[in-house]
């Protein structure tokens, strides 16, 4: 692949790369409309662990269909992590009721 690239003109080399910013950053498949760059986005991607490399000038967009998808595992990962804290909360409460019931049986036996 590098062969093919060593005989381009410095024109070409400009071109492709211009070509290449058009394609979404994630899929490669469709034009890139929706930018990545802007907090919202970034913050999902970061929350997802979505690494996005920043030493080359690559793609700053994604198109509508991985942006789509995107906030699609985000809200699944919001509602996995409540629901995680939900479960651990009625497992506290739990322990806690049957901590308050040994406690008054032994309370109960002694009187």
């Amino acid at each position: 692949m590098d062969m093919m690239y060593s005989k381009l003109d410095e024109s070409q080399v400009d071109q492709l790369s211009t070509d290449i910013a058009k394609y979404c950053r994630l899929c490669l498949i469709h034009r890139g409309t929706v930018d990545i760059l802007n907090e919202e986005m970034l913050a999902k991607l970061f929350k997802l662990n979505i690494e996005l490399v920043s030493t080359y000038k690559l793609p700053k967009k994604i198109c509508k269909f991985c942006e789509s998808t995107i906030n699609t595992f985000f809200e699944q990962h919001e509602k996995f992590d409540k629901n995680q804290w939900t479960l651990f909360k009625m497992m506290k409460t739990l322990e806690k009721t049957k901590e308050s019931l040994k406690v008054s049986f032994l309370f109960t036996q002694i009187c």
